[in-house]
């Protein structure tokens, strides 16, 4: 039994000694390895003090994960199509060119295979040159080329609908519309005027000059109905229209003829008193006065609105026979022979003209 003991003790040393071989062979392989431990030691110690333990441990949720400082870690680089081959180092993108580090543009050139990030796109040549042009950007230039064709549309039809627009040709359209409005209700009152009492007609006259004050036709209408209807009322309101528009001259022109029909002669020199040659129809309003101050013997005013009637119209043989019969009645014999000697030269006057004449001439020449 002693013989077995002694057996076992011996298996079980020797399996012992086996155990414990690998580290002993390491321990007892020489300095060289204690040394390469150490070193290896020093190196990890040296590193934790100069980075920092957080540097590199951080706790998350009880875990740790290694955290580089951050010029360690690559940047992303922005979605790439594939690299310029005239432009080593430059990567096209979807929207601009980016550089490639300078770190990394060796290995960009080492490597054999293109950037497959984004489908292939079409080679599009310009010249001799070939250029990648990404679909994204094509459609980019068309819609910026329709959104120019617009911006032009909406110019040209604002340009257009500003000049329809415009003060001017609004007010344009507008007084055609209401002129058109009024002249209509005018003709309309006309026809009606025979149908329906002059009451009212008169005050559908009225009530349309209210609205249209300077519709002259009007105005008129409604003062010869008033004259044929001897309206007392008349004398006014042929005296509020010469005042309201006094380089009307058929407003004039109507004053003279009624105040001289109501022998009233006065009166109608007055709505012709401050006539002149510049007014529209100066000849015919000129000529009324003429014969209303003949009639009132203002001989002098009547030579001289004769006179302003032959600058405006010197071949007339019926301003140099009325100029002479002024001329005469002022005494003023030598220049009424004169006048009427220049109104026989006209062949156009009638033979009772010419027989008045020949007996003013018989007269002065005695």
């Amino acid at each position: 039994m002693s013989v077995v003991n002694q057996m076992l003790r011996d298996l079980e040393q020797s399996q012992a000694e086996v155990k414990q071989l690998p580290l002993q062979s390491a321990i007892e392989s020489g300095g060289n390895s204690r040394l390469i431990i150490g070193a290896l030691l020093l190196l990890v110690v040296a590193a934790l003090f100069y980075f920092g333990y957080d540097t590199f441990i951080t706790p998350d949720n009880g875990a740790s994960k290694i955290d580089l400082p951050q010029e360690f870690i690559a940047k992303p680089l922005p979605p790439a199509v594939e690299s310029d081959d005239e432009n080593p180092g430059i990567l096209i993108s979807e929207n601009k060119s980016v550089p490639i580090l300078p770190a990394k543009k060796e290995a960009a050139a080492s490597s054999n295979r293109k950037l497959t990030s984004s489908p292939p796109l079409p080679m599009v040549k310009a010249g001799d040159k070939q250029t990648t042009v990404t679909s994204d950007t094509a459609e980019s230039k068309k819609g910026i080329r329709a959104q120019k064709i617009n911006d032009i549309k909406k110019i040209e039809l604002a340009s257009a609908d500003n000049k329809i627009s415009s003060p001017a040709t609004k007010q344009k359209f507008k007084s055609q519309s209401r002129s058109t409005i009024i002249k209509k209700r005018f003709e309309k009152i006309k026809a009606l005027n025979g149908n329906v009492s002059v009451t009212q007609t008169k005050s559908q006259l009225e009530n349309l000059l209210q609205d249209a004050s300077n519709f002259h036709p009007a105005r008129l209408f409604l003062i010869n109905l008033m004259w044929r209807q001897n309206d007392p009322q008349t004398n006014e309101s042929i005296k509020t229209a010469i005042k309201l528009f006094p380089r009307e001259s058929a407003y004039r022109l109507t004053a003279a003829r009624f105040f001289i029909n109501q022998s009233n002669l006065a009166e109608a020199e007055s709505a012709l008193i401050d006539v002149n040659e510049v007014y529209p129809s100066a000849a015919q309003l000129i000529q009324t006065r003429a014969v209303v101050r003949q009639k009132l013997g203002k001989h002098q005013l009547a030579i001289a609105d004769y006179q302003s009637l032959l600058r405006l119209s010197p071949a007339s043989a019926d301003i140099y026979i009325a100029l002479g019969i002024s001329f005469g009645a002022s005494g003023q014999t030598r220049q009424a022979t004169a006048s009427f000697e220049r109104a026989l030269a006209d062949p156009r006057i009638s033979q009772r003209q010419q027989q008045f004449i020949k007996n003013k001439l018989a007269l002065y020449q005695g």
